[in-house]
């Protein structure tokens, strides 16, 4: 039996809610708050939908790594973990933008990085293809 470590599947944050408990995502989402080692992030794609869906990610794992830029609102992160359910607690949905929030999802982070200088067009042009031909989740 292989031990080698289980890749993680490249999706949208709004995809997040396809997958079960422990399953290793990767993604990237916009800091819209932090507090007490958790961080919610936020990617409204497709822009198009009237709901959006909010990754609450703890980052007990990663913290002593992160940079605090990383932490700041509206900074866009890389951000691989594992699916640890649903939050029901709405005090993480307060701050997250115009649009109405259609779930929270709790990720466990492994690992978190800042994306520089981030082309988000180009981002999601290039993902969207890759789902659409079948090379990503």
């Amino acid at each position: 039996m292989s031990r080698d470590p289980v890749p993680a599947v490249l999706i949208f944050l709004s995809d997040l809610t396809r997958f079960t408990t422990e399953t290793k995502v990767r993604f990237l989402g916009c800091v819209a708050d932090y507090d007490s080692g958790n961080v919610l992030l936020t990617h409204h794609y497709p822009r198009a939908t009237a709901t959006q869906v909010v990754a609450k990610v703890n980052l007990d794992h990663v913290l002593e790594s992160a940079r605090p830029v990383e932490l700041q609102k509206g900074a866009w992160v890389n951000v691989v973990g594992y699916t640890v359910g649903r939050s029901e607690d709405p005090v993480y949905v307060a701050d997250v933008g115009k649009t109405a929030v259609e779930a929270v999802v709790c990720v466990k982070a492994v690992m978190l990085w800042g994306d520089g200088d981030l082309n988000l067009d180009d981002y999601e042009q290039a993902l969207q293809g890759r789902k659409d031909t079948g090379t990503a989740a």
